[in-house]
């Protein structure tokens, strides 16, 4: 359904050629058999290629991630700091919850990749302790938007663009969250870290 939104965006503004569109939503399956939410594609005529997309990370208990922050939260981190990330603060389970879920990342049981940008923010939102459980999908992240301060002079968080030697490119998040996490333990508040987030 990305390529729809992209097509219909293209349509919409009287435009034709090729085409680059960012798919940022929730998240559903791709082609390829992994939860997308972060990508860019590019429209030729009837086609589309994806042509990069956000570095994929385990969402640990499939679906339950949607519901709750914590558990991308805990799959992002894995992700960007491996078992190190298992004694981060901004974890928030318990040792039993932890070790079924690290087993399931470890694993890739029960564990789907995704490069949703919707799991990025939820991610983002709980470990800033904004949110750890949600009731409907986006509310992590609108919450995330209602905690933004005025960041003062803090700049933006750099996402760099990862080329492969196959198509697409990475569009990495972890340098990033390594920073946020810098930011929280230097004291910084949640608040200004979503607007540098943002």
């Amino acid at each position: 359904h990305r390529v729809a939104h992209v097509g219909a965006g293209r349509a919409e503004n009287g435009l034709s050629g090729e085409v680059l569109g960012v798919g940022w939503d929730g998240s559903g399956y791709g082609p390829d058999g992994t939860v997308w939410g972060g990508e860019f594609l590019l429209l030729e005529g009837a086609a589309a290629r994806r042509v990069a997309h956000l570095r994929t990370f385990r969402l640990p208990g499939g679906e339950r991630a949607v519901r709750e922050p914590r558990r991308a939260a805990l799959g992002a981190l894995y992700e960007a700091l491996g078992e190190a990330a298992l004694e981060k603060s901004e974890i928030r389970f318990n040792a039993a919850e932890l070790r079924v879920l690290c087993s399931m990342l470890a694993s890739g049981t029960h564990a789907p990749l995704t490069s949703s940008a919707g799991r990025l923010f939820d991610a983002v939102a709980s470990i800033l302790g904004v949110r750890q459980f949600a009731s409907y999908e986006g509310q992590a992240a609108m919450e995330l938007e209602c905690s933004i301060e005025d960041n003062g002079s803090l700049p933006s968080y750099q996402i760099p663009l990862i080329e492969t030697n196959e198509c697409p490119m990475i569009v990495d998040w972890a340098p990033m969250l390594c920073a946020i996490l810098r930011d929280l333990d230097a004291g910084v508040s949640p608040g200004k870290v979503a607007a540098a987030f943002h």
